[in-house]
């Protein structure tokens, strides 16, 4: 680095510094003021101008109808900050280079909020604090708000909203447990976790709204439940610790089909439409069994197949059977 460029940092330096002094000691000097004449005595004026070096006005502090005003301004003569209070509170607004307003601090009767834009000068970002706890919101380029957290006496909450401002997905906590909602850009909720201290759910819906499947895992073990588009459970299934269950309905809710695996065995049910056993299939210890029963659900035949021979038994109306072994 040469002579010219070691003079040049340093001179850079010095500047940052003269300007980091000069608000320091403004701030210093303004604070000072109030407390000195605040105990001592007044000074009273319509209002006060600091100017630097050149002349060039920096700071102005006045007061007009509404109330109190600072302003600040920078080297150039443009407004950086400003800080006014009236009777709905104090705002602070910092101000870039373009003129635009990019953060701002409000103090009101609802609490205080902290406001963050875009080179635009449009609010993108706020936080703030209300009478049921704290809020943050996040707003994309064309002024949607898309993400809302916040928390309050039930817990926190987080919402996610699409283009249109849709809620979209939705997750939040309270003293139940824990819950997930998403939904399509039309708003319908379409899945639904839970999870509590019984166990967890999932709800999976259609496009309008209505359960279609429904998954749980509590301490009995888990369960599938499927519907239709009239809510009406088609079929089920559960693990559990006697066994594996599946259960398959008809558009009546009724029982039509029941397949069981358990420790003695596997075993399958065939119903009708008034919930009649039909035929009933069953699988234990290694033989195989076939039980076929009319209308009024009584066995009319029998067929089983057991170490030494298979056996077939049919009974009548009468109620006589009729057998066929080899």
């Amino acid at each position: 680095m040469t002579t010219e460029e070691r003079l040049e940092e340093r001179l850079e330096k010095v500047e940052r510094r003269n300007r980091w002094l000069f608000w320091a000691v403004l701030c210093l000097g303004i604070v000072l003021l109030f407390r000195a004449f605040g105990t001592r005595g007044e000074i009273r004026a319509r209002g006060f101008v600091v100017v630097d070096a050149a002349g060039e006005v920096r700071a102005r502090l006045g007061a007009d109808e509404l109330g109190p005003r600072l302003a600040l301004f920078d080297e150039d003569g443009e407004l950086r900050a400003g800080l006014a209070a009236d009777k709905i509170g104090l705002g602070l607004s910092l101000v870039d280079e373009k003129g635009k307003c990019r953060a701002e601090v409000v103090v009101h009767e609802d609490g205080p909020s902290l406001g963050l834009f875009d080179e635009n000068g449009e609010l993108r970002a706020w936080l703030g604090m209300t009478e049921d706890g704290p809020r943050l919101g996040l707003i994309d380029k064309n002024g949607t708000l898309r993400t809302w957290l916040g928390v309050d006496e039930d817990g926190p909450g987080l919402f996610l909203q699409g283009e249109n401002g849709t809620p979209r997905a939705v997750l939040d906590l309270n003293e139940d447990g824990s819950r997930l909602r998403l939904a399509d850009e039309k708003g319908k909720t379409r899945a639904g976790l839970n999870v509590t201290d019984d166990g967890s759910g999932l709800v999976l819906t259609d496009e309008e709204g209505r359960p279609r499947a429904t998954q749980i895992v509590t301490e009995d073990g888990p369960a599938l439940a499927l519907a239709d588009e009239n809510g009406t459970t088609r079929a089920g299934l559960s693990v559990e610790e006697a066994g594996a269950r599946l259960r398959l309905v008809d558009e009546k809710g009724k029982l039509r089909a029941g397949l069981a695996a358990t420790k003695d065995g596997v075993g399958l049910g065939l119903f009708d439409e008034k919930g009649k056993l039909r035929a009933d299939l069953d699988v234990n210890e290694g033989a195989p069994r076939l039980l076929l029963a009319d209308e009024n659900g009584k066995n009319r035949a029998a067929l089983a197949v057991f170490k030494d021979a298979p056996r077939l038994d049919l009974v009548d109306e009468n109620g006589e059977v009729i057998r066929w072994a080899p």
